[in-house]
């Protein structure tokens, strides 16, 4: 928190205000990355979509995955 902390040019206690913990904070980063990286699929089904956005997101972390359908 103290790297964050100096990076962002704000105080300690500045950062704990928006995030609670050190999780909180890599979870809200990887949901903001995430969100910009990785288009909201609509295959029109919900296990279309979920197999869309997880092979997506397996991409992004950097594991490529094999379509399987």
């Amino acid at each position: 928190m103290d790297a964050v902390a100096a990076t962002a040019r704000a105080g300690k206690a500045t950062i704990y205000r928006r995030w609670d913990s050190k999780l909180d904070l890599v979870i809200d980063s990887c949901n903001q990355l995430v969100s910009r990286s990785i288009p909201v699929p609509n295959t029109g089904s919900l296990a279309g979509d979920l197999r869309e956005f997880l092979l997506a997101f397996a991409t992004f972390l950097g594991f490529p995955l094999q379509r399987t359908s």
